[in-house]
């Protein structure tokens, strides 16, 4: 998985979601936000309606600059990757505890079913490795 974004652009609308403390006493809410500044190392973000209040970004990473603190926010270019990722950990979850329960799992999946789902998970991860190598 390649962790290096794109650099983002004055003007251009991310998607923002709150996480860990901002998201203690209320519910997950992803915002759009603008690109107001960017510089050598990071960008900034303002909320489009709402409380205006500057949020700094590592450009590379697009992880909050925090100064040493838990994140506050996460970033996402655009709402469908937000939906990929929480399909992506529900899917996981569901996997690890209601398939691959080492309870369970013996009595839940063929040898069949596991070598086919080995198949696809080795394919996927192949197919990662080619595109990470230049």
């Amino acid at each position: 998985m390649n962790n290096i974004k794109p650099k983002p652009v004055v003007g251009q609308i991310l998607y923002s979601l709150n996480v860990g403390n901002a998201a203690r006493n209320c519910p997950q809410v992803l915002t759009p936000v603008k690109v107001t500044k960017v510089g050598r190392k990071y960008f900034e973000c303002n909320a489009v309606n709402g409380y205006p209040r500057e949020v700094k970004f590592h450009l590379d990473t697009w992880r909050e600059e925090a100064g040493g603190y838990c994140a506050r926010n996460h970033l996402y270019e655009t709402e469908q990757e937000w939906f990929d990722e929480r399909d992506r950990q529900i899917i996981t979850d569901w996997l690890r505890n209601d398939i691959f329960n080492m309870y369970t799992s013996k009595y839940l999946i063929s040898l069949k079913a596991l070598r086919a789902i080995e198949a696809i998970i080795k394919q996927d991860l192949e197919h990662d490795k080619k595109e990470a190598t230049p």
